[in-house]
């Protein structure tokens, strides 16, 4: 009931603010999502695993 009121009265409202601002809709979850992913990124030195050492 909820999804579908946010979907019917609050999301319309929201979609138009962002298509007259040009701003982007993103949806995330728990999962990390990241808008600017940087694949096979890494500052780490070429081959050791890199490791987190405790202070």
């Amino acid at each position: 009931m909820l999804v579908e009121k946010w979907q019917a009265e609050d999301f319309p409202t929201l979609k138009a603010e962002a298509k007259r601002t040009g701003a982007v809709i993103y949806f995330a979850d728990e999962a990390g999502v990241c808008s600017d992913f940087h694949a096979g990124t890494t500052w780490a030195p070429v081959g050791p695993t890199p490791t987190v050492k405790e202070l």
